[in-house]
């Protein structure tokens, strides 16, 4: 899928940035987002770890869910 695809596919509802810290304590950053699926009305909800990808994808938000969506097999 591509991106192009995906905004006709899905509704982005939100994002939120947080921290968290992993099982060895260190501070990993994650988006948090919730999208909806425009046909069958379906709310995704799913995060990313941003210091896996911020250099792939320059932390752009459609790269993101495609990323999600291409990984799903959706």
């Amino acid at each position: 899928m591509t991106v192009k695809e995906v905004k006709h596919t899905v509704k982005l509802l939100s994002k939120t940035h947080r921290e968290s810290k992993d099982e060895d304590r260190f501070t990993i950053y994650l988006y948090d987002y919730e999208v909806e699926h425009y046909t069958s009305e379906k709310i995704y909800t799913f995060c990313i770890e941003c210091e896996d990808l911020s250099s792939d994808f320059n932390d752009s938000d459609w790269k993101f869910i495609t990323h999600y969506f291409n990984i799903e097999g959706y």
